[in-house]
């Protein structure tokens, strides 16, 4: 019998599609990470520069860190005004890093970033809500916003873990926003947005106004009134709460603050937003963007005021984080005046007065596509087609011109907080002097500064922590601390019976830095005895 073979008939061969990623897609990946790359920036500036030292407001914190260790703590402790602020929750805050870093501030001062991170999704949040057009077109506008949240124009708040409570807020206020921002109000939203002004209120002073701010939110948008007088009455309880035995601070002595000096520091603090350009006429450009600012302001709400309808109900949340924006202005210029104007040019005011520029900038948007849509044909339409591109480009021109500035700020408060850590762990062997106050902002009249040094190192709440003269001795006793990897002691002038004159220099390998401060000591009858702690200065052509 003939065998017969029939065979299987043979796959073809597949075909494996090339991957195409279409130019849209592309860009918006390209945004998504020009988004996150200011976050990232200051992520690495805190890393590079963060100096793990408590300073100015910190120091207050010790008393309560010491009864949480001795179970002593209250709840009047934790609702005691600080200043004119009752920052309850940030003292929460506080404690729980004590315990779980020992106090380490750079973990603080990255929380900060972890709040701005919170409001720049809150923010593209409502991008999506109330601006058109495609993704791509959001996307960009969001880059535009980071670079306010993230400026670094913000150095002192940046750097300051204890100013985590001044971002507290804006994280509420964007959060109600955007949970408000829906078609029907219902009772499980009014109440997370309660708790968020609540919490808002007790974290910082300015947080009392997101209570109003919201309150005409709700009124432009035409919210049912039983909302509205329910959201009335949680703000009457959380002010008389808030004013309980409060006491009002009397401004400092000096001389007082003329009518002109009120609208400088207004214009100032507003126009501050992204930090100071290197120029001569500084002040006065910044005087002059922040009343272009206010005027861009009041003409777009006038705007949308008389268009009403659906115009209004879209651009009101931008309306009430420009309005809480210029409320804190207004209150810091009434509180802080009679300091200096020059304040208001501080960069942790900064922080607030973005919000002004983040509202305007939707608000012009939402106004050019509202031109758009509507078809109007006038004289000043196309001008208004124009401004949130011109408004843009400023913002970034800004950004761009400022960021050297702000970098040479974070870099000066690095190398001052670096010496008053040097201070500070060397306080047992070289007195607390003026400097070192100066350095790390404390009350030069606190009889307490000591004590409070000696409980954080009770504590162990200090890193490095303080050094002891037996230090001194130890290093005494290792000669390869004389050798030319860590540094060199050249030479001891006698100037006068009193004045000698020291040289030398000191490095830190594991820093790859020179020393911030060097302990001067003498050796007596074989004891080591401090006597100075000489601040590193002046620059020598002979060591690179």
């Amino acid at each position: 019998m003939e065998s017969i073979s029939v065979g299987l008939p043979t796959r073809p061969a597949s075909r494996e599609r090339p991957v195409v990623v279409s130019p849209v897609r592309s860009l918006n990946l390209i945004l998504w990470f020009l988004a996150i790359v200011p976050a990232a920036l200051i992520v690495r500036l805190i890393s590079e520069y963060g100096v793990n030292v408590p300073f100015g407001d910190e120091w207050s914190l010790v008393p309560l860190f010491a009864k949480w260790n001795d179970h002593q703590l209250t709840f009047a402790d934790l609702f005691r005004q600080h200043n004119e602020h009752r920052i309850l929750f940030p003292k929460l805050i506080y404690i729980a890093f004590a315990q779980l870093t020992h106090w380490n501030l750079r973990a603080e001062m990255l929380f900060s970033v972890f709040l701005c991170a919170i409001t720049s999704a809150c923010i593209y949040g409502l991008l999506r809500q109330t601006v058109g057009g495609s993704s791509r077109r959001r996307l960009a506008i969001w880059v535009i916003c980071n670079l306010l949240i993230f400026s670094p124009s913000q150095a002192e708040n940046w750097m300051w873990g204890f100013q985590l409570a001044m971002f507290i807020p804006t994280v509420c206020l964007v959060a109600i926003l955007l949970i408000l921002h829906v078609p029907k109000i219902n009772a499980i939203r009014l109440a997370g947005a309660i708790a968020l002004a609540f919490i808002a209120a007790f974290s910082f002073g300015s947080g009392l106004l997101i209570w109003p701010v919201v309150g005409l939110y709700l009124f432009l948008r035409g919210t049912d009134k039983r909302w509205i007088w329910a959201w009335i009455a949680a703000f009457i309880l959380t002010a008389g709460l808030y004013f309980v035995r409060y006491e009002s601070l009397a401004p400092p002595g000096g001389v007082p603050a003329g009518p002109v000096d009120y609208v400088i520091y207004f214009l100032w603090f507003n126009g501050n937003a992204l930090g100071q350009l290197p120029i001569h006429y500084r002040l006065i450009v910044t005087g002059f963007i922040g009343a272009g600012a206010i005027v861009i302001y009041f003409g777009t709400v006038a705007a949308f005021l008389r268009a009403r309808g659906p115009a209004l109900r879209t651009a009101v949340p931008w309306m009430a984080l420009a309005t809480y924006a210029l409320g804190s202005a207004l209150l810091t210029t009434y509180s802080r005046v009679h300091e200096s104007t020059q304040q208001a040019l501080d960069s942790r005011y900064s922080t607030v007065s973005v919000n002004l520029y983040l509202g305007l900038l939707a608000l012009l948007v939402i106004g050019s596509d509202f031109v758009r849509r509507s078809n109007l044909r006038f004289s000043l339409s196309k001008m208004i087609l124009a401004l949130p591109t011109v408004f843009m480009a400023t913002l970034v021109t800004w950004y761009l011109a400022t960021f050297l500035g702000a970098l040479a700020r974070t870099d000066n408060l690095y190398e001052l907080r670096l010496h008053g850590l040097a201070t500070l762990s060397f306080s047992k062997i070289i007195p607390p002097s003026r400097t070192m106050r100066h350095e790390l902002r404390i009350n030069p009249e606190s009889t307490e500064f000591m004590d409070y040094i000696a409980v954080v190192d009770r504590l162990e709440l200090l890193s490095p922590p303080l050094r002891h003269f037996g230090i001194l001795r130890d290093g005494a006793g290792q000669p390869d601390r004389v050798t030319e990897e860590f540094g060199r002691f050249d030479k001891a002038v006698r100037k006068s019976s009193t004045t000698f004159e020291f040289g030398g220099w000191a490095f830190l390998p594991a820093r790859n830095e020179p020393a911030p401060s060097v302990v001067l000591a003498y050796e007596s009858s074989g004891k080591w005895c401090g006597f100075a702690l000489a601040e590193v200065k002046e620059e020598r052509p002979d060591v690179v």
